[in-house]
C-alpha cells in the first residue's frame, strides 16, 4: 500500500512506500552472508590471536597502540587530549571505550565486537544493494563479495577505524535510501547522525557529505515536477545539515586549542605527502628524501615559528600542493593519478592476512605484488550493463561512490587499501551486477534450443 502526497497546485505526485510494506532480502540470504562474514574473520582473527597471544594485540600497528590509549584516557577521565584524538579525530578511540568500558578495555572484546560490526555491514550491504536494484541474487552476491573481501576480513580483526569508518558510511547511505522511499523525516536525520559519526572517525569523510547531497538528487525521481523535487530535498538538505553542524563544532574546537581548523589533523598530514610524492617525481629523489626535505622547508616558515607544528602543517601544506599544481601540473596529476590506480588495483587486501605469517607490525602495510585488476574490469563492466539498461542515475550514483575514494586514496601512501575500501560498498554492487548477469546469459544460451 502506497501513500501519497499530493500538491493542490500541481497534478504531479510523489509515491512513498509504507515502511512495513517495503520489500526486504530472504532470511535464509541474509543468514548466509551473516555467518559466512562470521565464520571468515574468526577465522583469520583466530590466527592472528594464536601466533601474537594477547599481550602483543596492541602492537600490532603503530596506530593500534594510539588509538588504545586514547580510548583508556577517555574511558578513565574523560579526557578528549590525547594525541590520537588530534591526529585522527574523536570517533574511534570514543567508540573503544564506550564499547569495551565495563570489560576494562579487553583487547579480545574489543576485536569481537569490532569484527561483529564488520559481518553486519556485509548484511546491511546487501539490503542496500536490494535497495538499489530489487534484484534478490544480486544483492547476495554483493553481501557474499564483502563477506570474503580480504581487506574487510584483515581490518576486522584489527583495532584500526576502517571497519568502523565502513559500517557508518554504508548505514547513512542505506538510511538515506529509506528516507527517500519512505519520505519519513526520522530516517534523514539518521542518516545525517551516520555521516557526522563517520567524519569524527575518519577525517576523509569530511567532504562525503557532498557526495551524499549528489545521491539524494539522483536518487529521487526525475520525472518530478521542480516544486515536488524541491519538497522531496528537503529531508536529505536537513539531514545533511548534522554533519555540516558537527564537522564546524569539531574543528572549531581544535581551532581553539590547538591552533586548527580541521577535523583532525591526519588530512594536513596525508596531504604533505602528497606533495613529498609529486616532488619525488620530477626531481628524481627517493619518497623519504623529499618528505624530509619538505618538512625542513615547512620548519623554516613564518608559520612554524609562530604557531606551532599543528597550525604551520594545516597552513603550508595546502599552500604547498597548490604550488605543485600551479608550477608542475602535469607532474602533481599524472603521481596522483597512478597513486589513485595504484590504490584501486594492487591486491593489499592479502598484506592483512599476512599478518598471521610475518611480523604483525610490518605485515598490514607491505604491498602485494599481484594487481587486482579482474575487481577493476568487471565494476567498469557493471557500469556498462547498467547504463545499457537505461539506470544512468544508478550508475553515476555507484562511480561517485568509487571517485570519490580513488581521488582521496591518491593523496595516500601505504596505507592505500585502507582509504579505498569504503569504495566497496559501489564495486561489490557492480561486480555482483556483472557476475549474476553473465551467469544469466550463458544460462539462456544453453537453454535455447539448437538450429
Amino acid at each position: 500500500m502506497n501513500v501519497q502526497s499530493t500538491s493542490s497546485s500541481n497534478t504531479s505526485s510523489v509515491s512513498y512506500q509504507n515502511e512495513k510494506s517495503i520489500p526486504t532480502l530472504a532470511r535464509w540470504r541474509l543468514i548466509a552472508i551473516l555467518l559466512t562474514a562470521l565464520g571468515a574473520r574468526l577465522w583469520f582473527f583466530g590466527g592472528v590471536l594464536s601466533r601474537v597471544g594477547h599481550e602483543k594485540l596492541v602492537s600490532l600497528t603503530y596506530d593500534v597502540g594510539m588509538y588504545n590509549a586514547a580510548a583508556r584516557m577517555i574511558s578513565d577521565d574523560l579526557d578528549f587530549t590525547h594525541r590520537a584524538v588530534v591526529i585522527f579525530g574523536p570517533g574511534y578511540p570514543t567508540f573503544l571505550a564506550l564499547v569495551g568500558n565495563s570489560f576494562n578495555l579487553d583487547l579480545v572484546f574489543l576485536t569481537l565486537v569490532q569484527l561483529s560490526l564488520s559481518a553486519i555491514s556485509s548484511v546491511l550491504l546487501a539490503l542496500y544493494t536490494y535497495r538499489l536494484t530489487r534484484d534478490q541474487s544480486i544483492a547476495l552476491v554483493a553481501g557474499l563479495l564483502n563477506a570474503l573481501s580480504l581487506v574487510a576480513i584483515g581490518l576486522s580483526g584489527i583495532l584500526l577505524s576502517g571497519t568502523l569508518y565502513f559500517f557508518l558510511t554504508l548505514s547513512g547511505l542505506y538510511l538515506l535510501e529509506l528516507g527517500i522511499a519512505t519520505g519519513k523525516m526520522r530516517w534523514f536525520i539518521l542518516s545525517g547522525m551516520a555521516i557526522a559519526l563517520s567524519l569524527l572517525t575518519r577525517s576523509l569523510g569530511v567532504y562525503f557529505t557532498i557526495v551524499i547531497l549528489i545521491v539524494a538528487y539522483l536518487r529521487i525521481d526525475p520525472s518530478l515536477s521542480y516544486l515536488q523535487f524541491f519538497r522531496q530535498m528537503r529531508g536529505p538538505l536537513l539531514g545533511l545539515c548534522i554533519p555540516v553542524i558537527v564537522a564546524l563544532g569539531w574543528s572549531t574546537h581544535n581551532q581553539v586549542s590547538y591552533g586548527f581548523f580541521e577535523v583532525a589533523i591526519s588530512a594536513p598530514h596525508g596531504l604533505s605527502k602528497a606533495v613529498a610524492l609529486v616532488r619525488s617525481d620530477y626531481q628524481e629523489i627517493p619518497f623519504a628524501e623529499a618528505k624530509a626535505q619538505f618538512f625542513a622547508e615547512m620548519e623554516t616558515q613564518k608559520e612554524f615559528l609562530e604557531v606551532g607544528y599543528d597550525k604551520a602543517l594545516s597552513v603550508y601544506t595546502r599552500k604547498a600542493l597548490k604550488r605543485e599544481f600551479f608550477i608542475h601540473p602535469f607532474s602533481t596529476f599524472w603521481t596522483l593519478a597512478r597513486n589513485a590506480f595504484k590504490n584501486m588495483t594492487v591486491d593489499s587486501g592479502g598484506d592483512y592476512l599476512r599478518i598471521i605469517e610475518q611480523k604483525p607490525w610490518q605485515a598490514t602495510y607491505v604491498e602485494s605484488p599481484g594487481a587486482n585488476y579482474r575487481t577493476l574490469i568487471l565494476a567498469l563492466l557493471g557500469l556498462i550493463l547498467l547504463v545499457a539498461k537505461g539506470k544512468k542515475r544508478l550508475a553515476a550514483t555507484l562511480a561517485l561512490i568509487c571517485l570519490y575514494y580513488s581521488l582521496t586514496s591518491s593523496f595516500a601512501l601505504h596505507q592505500g587499501a585502507r582509504i579505498f575500501y569504503p569504495a566497496q560498498i559501489a564495486w561489490s554492487i557492480l561486480v555482483a551486477l556483472t557476475l549474476v548477469e553473465t551467469f544469466r546469459l550463458i544460462q539462456m544460451s544453453r537453454k535455447k534450443p539448437s538450429a
